[in-house]
């Protein structure tokens, strides 16, 4: 909506659920200080390779690998253990520097353990759980009463039932929440999902 719409309809406020929700500060790059503290105090050696991929080694071996898209934006970073070949987890960087979610893998099965997503003072907010097969077998809100969901839908009501009431209007840009805003409902705050 322009200025100009909102002046036509006083009294609606109109909300970004990732904005007003996710961010908890204007944080950028906090994936160099999630990396700093990883590394500790050691000594890497830090390399480019011909793909681009920038990686740091210790004793010869890779233990943080840095991978960009075309335009060298940082996309995610792979963190590996001492003598392991496969990274034990790996962080997704959005377009701020900021990472979005942490994956952490069983490096023998080569399988998904768990996803957080994280706010950008890092702090996780669901953890979604996997099987032995690497399949997802659950969700959870961290930092409360502990309450798992065992499907998308359940997680996504409770979520957003927590922000957005009944007297609200989303605009949803995301097919994945279509089952979970499919009533009507009156207009006073406006969602952009």
């Amino acid at each position: 909506m322009t200025g100009e719409n909102i002046k036509k309809f006083p009294g609606i406020k109109i909300n970004n659920f990732y904005i007003d929700y996710y961010l908890k500060s204007q944080k950028k790059n906090n994936i160099n200080t999630f990396t700093t503290e990883y590394m500790k105090n050691e000594q890497f050696t830090a390399e480019e390779r011909k793909d681009g991929q920038r990686v740091f080694l210790k004793d010869g071996q890779v233990r943080v690998a840095i991978n960009t898209n075309k335009s060298d934006s940082v996309t995610d970073v792979d963190f590996f253990q001492q003598n392991q070949k496969n990274p034990h987890q790996k962080a997704f960087i959005n377009s701020n520097g900021n990472i979005q979610m942490l994956r952490y893998f069983n490096v023998k099965k080569k399988i998904i353990v768990k996803d957080e997503y994280l706010d950008t003072e890092l702090m996780p907010f669901i953890l979604l759980k996997f099987d032995k097969k690497g399949l997802c077998s659950s969700y959870e809100f961290v930092n409360e009463k502990k309450q798992k969901f065992y499907s998308q839908v359940d997680l996504y009501e409770q979520w957003f039932s927590k922000v957005i009431k009944d007297d609200d209007y989303i605009i949803n840009l995301n097919r994945h929440f279509d089952i979970v805003f499919r009533q009507k409902r009156n207009v006073d705050r406006i969602f952009l999902m």
